[in-house]
């Protein structure tokens, strides 16, 4: 469970470059006023985060919002 530190290479090189490209499309969508402005790293790791967190706990999630909030094929 702790192998980021065996692919940095991966993460330094391929992923950063990825992730700056999506976060200058972002910042583009700040500039022309379509999102508000904030840090576009930070929220493509919020949408991650919350992106896992349904991933992780889909039953909790189903159980919170109930069957008239979470919808059958919603997170599918």
């Amino acid at each position: 469970l702790q192998g980021a530190p065996r692919i940095m290479p991966m993460l330094e090189g391929e992923l950063k470059t990825l992730v700056d490209e999506k976060a200058a499309v972002i910042k583009g969508w700040m500039r022309a006023g379509k999102i508000a402005r904030t840090d576009p790293w930070h929220l493509i790791f919020s949408i991650w985060a919350t992106t896992q967190h349904y991933a992780d706990f889909d039953v909790q999630v189903r159980a919170v919002l109930g069957p008239n909030r979470g919808g059958d094929g919603r997170f599918e």
